[in-house]
């Protein structure tokens, strides 16, 4: 057992474990590693018109940040109206817009819109009440649209001073961000819009949607990083509950979660519910975070990243998942049985949505759980294919260690590993890919 803790904390997240019906949910009342983005951002909101956008991976604390956003003494007295979009295979058309201002008749009544807000009828019903008659059709769909971006943005400009968020941009629809672009370009005197979105999902439209603004509109934009081993500490003593949390812990918490703010907050859980972590003598102490699976949270967004790949970039992506470090390209080449050229490419495309990054001159996952969420997402068959090509690797570095540490592997012998440092060692002086090889099982992480 690891010393964790002695005794009030600070928390990137939202107090301490609360049962859920799915068991505890551990998560942090303080924002960590924010406070500048925090202030970049309640500058640029506190004149409005302005555009703020937060941009960072899933589980990095955008929608923390946002909610520190709305809870600011500097921004106070702004009406703060929320949407998301949703990773849906047709997304309802304005969406996150239509979730955001439809319950709010009450807010409305007595406002004066004009006839183009009758517009909004067929997309608004809630809302009936309030709205004007429905102007006639015009007969084309563009002149339609327009018009209901007039409408919603009138409607917007009723309730000001507000704040329109909305989450989750990657996933929006057409129309939802061709009327964000129009709201950049025309927004109401007081408006503010806030947008969060993982950067390496945007495409084409969402680069247009938020271009340059117009003349007299601010934006500011911030993207979030991981934690890192100090800040990793800060946010587990605030989610436990306790001052602080050992080095130690905190520097295993971090190299396990990789500073991603809702895995530091998911690992905790799963350690509150399975027992592992209790308070012994007023101090908190741990098994390993080794054992513990990769948090839902974590893998969800990563699996649905890889299932967006082509097959090839995911034949990479497994490869290096087997590997569980990075590897240059001849490894990932001969492990994912594809040529040299096509990993190059492949790789690639797997580093362009997020989910690999290059690091010097080879290329592995980003963070230790996204590889592991992939191994695990990998059927038996899979795994073994995979194995076996990167075994034959290790084979030819030295065919007698290497067949001996094969059968120790196959029957779950650990008495392997000794035999794989033993091949790093002789490999030194090789050609380098296949001392990443052998680096590969000295590891242990066949």
């Amino acid at each position: 057992m690891t010393d964790v803790g002695g005794v009030a904390g600070a928390g990137r997240g939202t107090g301490a474990a609360a049962a859920g019906p799915a068991g505890p949910q551990v998560v942090s009342s303080v924002l960590v590693g924010c406070d500048g983005e925090l202030g970049l951002l309640t500058g640029v909101l506190a004149g409005p018109p302005a555009v703020a956008v937060i941009e960072g991976e899933a589980g990095i604390g955008k929608t923390r940040l946002l909610a520190a956003l709305a809870d600011h003494s500097e921004l106070a007295g702004r009406r703060w109206l929320a949407g998301g979009c949703r990773p849906v295979r047709e997304p309802f058309p304005l969406g996150p817009v239509v979730e955001a201002v439809r319950g709010l008749e009450r807010e409305l009544r007595g406002a004066g819109l004009s006839p183009v807000a009758g517009s909004l009828r067929p997309l608004l019903p809630e809302l009936e009440a309030v709205l004007p008659l429905a102007p006639p059709p015009l007969g084309d769909r563009a002149a339609e649209r327009h018009r209901v971006f007039r409408g919603l943005a009138e409607l917007l400009g009723a309730l000001c001073p507000v704040v329109l968020a909305v989450e989750d941009l990657h996933w929006a629809d057409e129309q939802t961000l061709e009327f964000l672009g129009y709201l950049r370009a025309r927004p109401p005197e007081r408006l503010c819009l806030v947008v969060t979105l993982r950067g390496e999902e945007g495409g084409p439209g969402i680069r247009v949607a938020l271009g340059r603004p117009a003349a007299g509109v601010a934006q500011e934009q911030v993207v979030l990083g991981p934690l890192d081993a100090g800040q990793t500490g800060v946010l587990a003593a605030s989610i436990l509950g306790t001052g602080r949390v050992s080095g130690e812990f905190a520097a295993r918490l971090w190299e396990r979660s990789s500073g991603v703010p809702l895995a530091v907050e998911e690992l905790l859980a799963l350690l509150v519910a399975r027992g592992s972590l209790v308070r012994l003598g007023g101090r908190w102490a741990r098994s390993a975070l080794e054992e513990l699976d990769v948090p839902a949270g974590i893998a969800d967004p990563v699996l649905e990243r890889l299932a967006g790949l082509p097959a090839p970039a995911r034949q990479v992506a497994e490869a290096s998942a087997v590997l569980q470090m990075a590897a240059r390209l001849p490894v990932l080449a001969a492990v994912s049985g594809i040529s040299a050229a096509s990993a190059a490419r492949e790789a690639g495309r797997a580093v362009a949505a997020g989910l690999l990054a290059e690091q010097g001159e080879a290329v592995g996952f980003r963070h230790v759980l996204a590889g592991q969420a992939v191994y695990a997402a990998l059927s038996g068959s899979r795994r073994r294919r995979l194995h076996g090509r990167a075994a034959a690797a290790l084979e030819r570095l030295d065919p007698v260690l290497g067949k001996a540490a094969m059968v120790l592997i196959e029957v779950g012998d650990p008495g392997w590993r000794p035999l794989a440092h033993k091949l790093a060692e002789a490999a030194d002086g090789r050609p380098r890919h296949r001392l990443e090889i052998a680096a590969y099982f000295a590891a242990g992480l066949g």
